[in-house]
């Protein structure tokens, strides 16, 4: 099966910048902080041929998996290529990093895997025949059979394991793999081994992920996944410090990202970049640094952006600093004098009215207040 159309997925990659304050003066230190992520809840594409199922059921030991398979195929094509479809269960396991995942096959040359694990605490296993296997309608289902365990026989969470499974004999039928998404935009439960077939099955499984190749990427056509996402590689977070702020420090744990100062450009002082091979579906993680305005002091606004790239993906994030030409919170500019002034907050409530202007700031909290008509900072 080869699909001509396009599908939209929305972007695994998100970064935001901010920074702890809306307004600048003068000599102020502002922290920003650049937040990023890989997604672990992507959609899934879905569609694909019609009315092949998957039967599956798990024998386990306490450090040992063993999987049972069969694919069912009462498609309309005469043909299908079994090699185009993978099984992926995911579990969780007392594996050490330098303990090594160990395939065993049963029956010779049928069954190919892949392993992997992701960052929020589960190891997957992807079981697919391999493409040499070819499935005759109406010939006997193909049946493969595989195990799995450490190099050290240490032991799997099986109460834990998303993908726990029936337990059955290797010469049954095992439990269809339901739902169905092989229709677009049409979810089907699956209670039949086979769709001809008259009996239904009493057990289904919902928690394997069933997919097929559609001569470009994997599609979901049945079961489900507690995730979904993407490995990021070659991963770059660039950020240019405006001009009239300078680099002062990072904040706490910065590992991998670098400052790099510009003396000849026209819009950047400096560029802070973090650079990561790769970034794991679900991994999440932030850096901060402090920088200093210097100015100008005349009212306005900085835009100021970060970027985050990978091999296949381009995302950004942009935020706004106000920039008054204030000075502290005692110092009041008032061309009348000792005229009494109201003092309103930002939200435009009135707080104190008809007060001497060396008490108008008096007794009030860190923020932006409106003095007569003069907009004033309290920073202590």
């Amino acid at each position: 099966m080869q699909r001509n159309t396009i599908d939209i997925i929305p972007n695994t990659l998100s970064v935001t910048k901010s920074a702890d304050r809306d307004t600048v003066k003068k000599d102020d230190v502002v922290e920003f902080t650049i937040a990023y992520s890989n997604t672990d809840s992507l959609p899934f594409l879905t569609g694909g041929r019609s009315r092949v199922n998957f039967t599956v059921a798990g024998n386990y030991e306490s450090n040992q998996i063993h999987l049972n398979l069969r694919l069912n195929n009462d498609a309309i094509e005469p043909f299908i290529n079994a090699g185009n479809y993978r099984v992926t269960q995911y579990i969780k396991s007392k594996k050490e990093d330098d303990d090594e995942l160990l395939f065993e096959n049963e029956i010779a040359e049928g069954l190919s895997n892949s392993i992997g694990k992701a960052d929020i605490g589960f190891i997957f296993l992807s079981w697919f025949p391999v493409s040499t296997i070819r499935d005759l309608k109406g010939g006997l289902p193909i049946r493969l059979l595989g195990s799995i365990h450490t190099s050290r026989f240490t032991d799997f969470y099986d109460s834990e394991s998303w993908s726990k499974l029936e337990t059955a004999k290797n010469d049954e039928l095992f439990y269809p793999v339901s739902p169905s998404y092989q229709i677009p935009d049409s979810i089907v439960d699956v209670d039949k081994v086979i769709y001809s077939a008259c009996d239904n099955s009493d057990v289904v499984t919902e928690t394997v992920l069933v997919e097929e190749y559609d001569g470009h990427t994997w599609r979901k056509i049945l079961g489900d996944a507690p995730y979904n996402g993407i490995e990021a590689e070659d991963v770059v977070i660039t950020d240019s410090i405006p001009l009239g702020f300078e680099f002062v420090s990072f904040v706490g744990d910065s590992t991998g990202a670098t400052y790099e100062a510009i003396s000849d450009a026209d819009f950047a002082s400096g560029v802070v970049r973090y650079r990561a091979d790769k970034l794991k579906i679900g991994e999440k993680g932030s850096f901060g640094y402090k920088c200093r305005y210097t100015g100008p002091v005349s009212g306005g606004s900085y835009v100021t952006s970060a970027i985050m790239e990978s091999k296949n993906e381009k995302v950004k994030s942009t935020m706004h600093l106000i920039v008054d030409n204030l000075t502290s919170s005692k110092q009041i500019v008032n061309e009348d004098g000792d005229a009494p002034v109201d003092v309103y907050n930002a939200q435009g409530q009135l707080l104190k009215r008809q007060v001497s202007p060396d008490q108008a700031l008096e007794g009030l909290s860190k923020g932006v207040y409106v003095v007569g008509d003069k907009k004033m900072v309290v920073t202590k």
